[in-house]
């Protein structure tokens, strides 16, 4: 009898087996690279040991060790460095860096992020068209009001249908100018995310997972531009198994929100994500029987000399260009670390943004605190340029009411403790000095009474006269809270980026005495 029972036993465990296939899935994943493909600072001409052409072979080690991988990306990819910028300014005749790095990698899928549009949606639509693997993002609408990539995409490994759905923060159509965006328009993220987990159940996905260009933020906040959704996507919308996000630059190697695993590389290709989804399969359906997720750091003991090889002839161009000469500027420019006091730099790029549109005021943000321009002969270098703007916009130029403005100053002021030290949470390149207006900060009173102000150029203030502010396309878009959608005033848009714009005032320089 007990023979019997252990034959039975055995039978039945044989037959489970049999029946119950196994499978894991893996996905990998990179956000928010900013054109690092070579690893390389071109500003300081130092290793990063970090970089696309780095994290390629562990991108390669993982994908030989597991057997049903999937290669993403989460944004942010076209746009951001040196190498990038020139090849967009000097040298679009030839191939893309980062298309061509991606190409050889053979990602399968993409979500682009706001920065991808820093150069325009036409090129942004070249980019991705020659990088020949689908892009997707569920909440971009072109002129025309048709999707501007498709908004889902199903693959299919180890008999899984994994399905993916792409979202982009709509902050983009903030940030970016008119012209770049060409019509261009961004809907609401939770709603995209329903229509699109939506059509990915109708056609019979067996795991859904979300690509998205956007991070975390505050869970269900009113009233406000959802440029950080993920939660709240997640709170609305059923159905979604995991969200790989990038945006923030924050890593987040494993977080479990509501059920759904999130993931977020580091950026810069500094770390890969790595998610993993094991499923059973048992009747003819697949279950997920366990998710998780961790980020490995990239290092360069490593590089895939395949694709440095490629980009070479750029990499070599772009030092070069770092290293050119731009024109002479007889003296010192640099920021300061205090942000009651602003530096010979902020005077400086103000001077740049007059330059391209004379206004009354110029608010010129903390972009790299403590930074010295050290040049030789007074020759001022590209790579200068790069130490004074390491954060590349557009610029416009609004107009307020001297009540507008001393909100807006006020507001300012709010970033800073009662010492008059930068509060810890706000980041130094959103606090903004105004220059061309004779003002004191009193961080010790109340807020909203903390400026005075004396003089706007040589004229005494007044509250109900008006005056003209260049600034970036940043913070015009709510970047730094000064402004948001509800109450963004009209404003003329430069046709070029601040970086060239200070390239064409210096060299205006040149003809003056």
């Amino acid at each position: 009898m007990r023979r019997l029972i252990l034959i039975l036993a055995l039978v039945t465990i044989a037959f489970f087996t049999a029946s119950a296939k196994e499978v894991t899935i893996t996905i990998l994943a990179t956000t928010d690279m900013h054109g690092n493909v070579t690893g390389k600072d071109y500003v300081s001409g130092k290793k990063l040991g970090y970089g696309l052409v780095q994290a390629a072979p562990l991108i390669d080690k993982l994908r030989k060790s597991k057997k049903n991988s999937i290669l993403v990306d989460c944004g942010d990819t076209f746009a951001g460095n040196p190498l990038t910028f020139y090849h967009h300014y000097h040298a679009i005749d030839k191939d893309n860096p980062v298309v061509t790095a991606m190409r050889m990698l053979k990602y399968d899928v993409a979500v682009p992020g706001n920065h991808d549009f820093d150069y325009g949606t036409d090129a942004l639509k070249q980019n991705t068209s020659h990088t020949r693997f689908p892009w997707i993002s569920a909440n971009i609408l072109n002129k025309a009001n048709h999707p501007l990539f498709p908004g889902t995409l199903i693959l299919k490994r180890g008999g899984v249908k994994v399905g993916f759905f792409g979202l982009t923060t709509p902050a983009t159509g903030l940030f970016e100018t008119p012209k770049m965006l060409d019509g261009t328009h961004f809907l609401d993220m939770v709603t995209s995310a329903k229509k699109a987990v939506e059509e990915l159940k109708l056609q019979g996905t067996d795991i859904i997972i979300g690509l998205v260009h956007s991070g975390k933020g505050q869970k269900l906040q009113t009233g406000q531009m959802n440029e950080n959704a993920v939660y709240q996507v997640i709170e609305n919308v059923p159905g979604i198994d995991a969200i790989i996000f990038g945006h923030t630059h924050k890593e987040v190697h494993l977080e479990m929100y509501k059920g759904v695993l999130l993931c977020q590389p580091k950026d810069h290709a500094k770390s890969v994500g790595v998610v993993l989804m094991d499923l059973q399969q048992r009747d003819g359906k697949w279950e997920i029987l366990g998710k998780s997720s961790t980020t490995l750091q990239v290092d360069d003991s490593r590089i895939d000399k395949k694709i440095e090889k490629k980009v070479r002839k750029l990499d070599k161009a772009t030092e070069k260009f770092m290293d050119s000469d731009v024109g002479e500027y007889r003296h010192p420019v640099e920021f300061t670390d205090d942000p009651l006091a602003p530096g010979t730099a902020s005077y400086f790029i103000a001077d740049a943004m007059q330059h391209w549109k004379d206004s009354d005021i110029q608010l010129v943000t903390l972009s790299n605190p403590g930074m010295r321009v050290k040049s030789k002969r007074a020759t001022v270098v590209n790579t200068h340029i790069f130490k004074l703007l390491p954060y590349d916009n557009f610029l416009a130029q609004i107009s307020v009411t001297g009540n507008q403005l001393k909100t807006l100053m006020e507001h300012a002021a709010t970033m800073l403790n009662s010492e008059g030290q930068l509060k810890s949470t706000y980041p130094f390149f959103q606090f903004g000095f105004f220059i061309g207006v004779d003002y004191t900060v009193h961080p010790n009173l109340a807020e909203s009474n903390r400026i005075e102000i004396r003089k706007i150029g040589d004229k005494p203030f007044q509250a109900d006269a008006h005056y003209t502010i260049d600034l970036t396309t940043y913070l015009l878009g709510g970047g730094g809270g000064y402004f948001n959608k509800e109450k963004r005033p009209a404003a003329v848009f430069s046709d070029d980026s601040l970086r060239n714009i200070v390239t064409s005032y210096i060299e205006s320089l040149q003809k003056k005495d």
